[in-house]
């Protein structure tokens, strides 16, 4: 699992370099470096805020590197129109993805960030994803995303049952 930063800053206009460097640079260097596993299904990318916008746009974009996608606080920012663009365009039916959505996150004129995390599950749903929604209590903060890590790995790894 691959968590980039917050922060447009990182990436914002040079999203598609970002994402390049992550799939055609990191993962690479990560295969040869570590015993992963390079089936996409077994690898996944998530984010929080202008992170989880941009983990979306690199699991559509690079499914070939990235088969789930966990996003908390979910954000279009300014790029809601080409990520809806991307949506509907890609063949995102192999992804799947978890949306964790908080009973108070951040929600101020331009922005309802659980409104939008509700729009991006319709809209991968619409597309043939396997979205597991998941209700949060609490307010959107470090500890409130950290506390939710535990759901959110066991469903990127579910137990084999052993």
């Amino acid at each position: 699992v691959f968590v980039p930063t917050e922060g447009s800053e990182r990436w914002g206009d040079h999203r598609d370099g970002f994402v390049s460097l992550l799939a055609d640079e990191l993962v690479p260097h990560l295969e040869e470096t570590y015993r992963i596993q390079k089936d996409p299904d077994a690898r996944g990318i998530m984010g929080v805020l202008a992170g989880a916008n941009v983990a979306t746009y690199a699991a559509l974009k690079k499914p070939t590197s990235f088969g789930k996608l966990s996003v908390q606080s979910f954000i279009y920012m300014r790029f809601g129109d080409d990520l809806k663009k991307l949506i509907a365009t890609a063949d995102p039916a192999s992804l799947a993805a978890h949306i964790t959505i908080s009973s108070h996150d951040f929600s101020r004129p331009g922005m309802d960030a659980a409104a939008e995390a509700r729009e991006l599950g319709e809209l991968l749903r619409d597309r043939g994803v396997a979205v597991h929604e998941l209700a949060a209590s609490g307010s959107p903060s470090w500890g409130s995303w950290r506390a939710q890590f535990g759901s959110i790995l066991a469903w990127f790894a579910p137990a084999s049952g052993k």
